[in-house]
């Protein structure tokens, strides 16, 4: 599987992709999310760095959005979403994505690199999110 889901004891959920990575992997471990009713999550950092190939499409992007807006209602309002995405494919497919998913509420940023993306998730946690 090339996603590994951690959930955090304080919310945070972290979502580590490699190798090659498909759209219905993450609808996947969206709906999972869903159907354990992941209440009160405070952010979810979704990093692909270590990812070699992207194969979704911009349908599998939408269908992702719906499983977001279904997770937007047990997460917490106003969440923090980052997205790792160092390779330009997936830096400009997961910018596309944040605009798809908007209807969420969440603030979403998607970066090159977790250097960049955990201390922007970080201000808005008041215990840190990797617990």
């Amino acid at each position: 599987m090339a996603v590994r889901a951690e959930l955090h004891t304080n919310g945070c959920v972290v979502l580590t992709c490699s190798g090659v990575l498909t759209g219905r992997e993450l609808i996947n471990v969206t709906r999972s999310l869903v159907k354990q009713r992941s209440e009160g999550i405070r952010c979810l950092i979704t990093d692909l760095t270590a990812v070699n190939v992207l194969k979704i499409s911009t349908d599998e992007l939408r269908a992702i959005v719906e499983e977001d807006k279904l997770l937007s209602a047990f997460a917490e309002p106003e969440m923090r979403v980052a997205v790792v995405a160092p390779l330009d494919f997936g830096f400009g497919l997961f910018r596309m994505w944040e605009v798809f998913a908007e209807k969420t509420g969440w603030r979403i940023s998607v970066f090159r690199s977790r250097a960049l993306a955990d201390p922007w998730v970080q201000r808005t946690s008041e215990s840190g999110y990797l617990q």
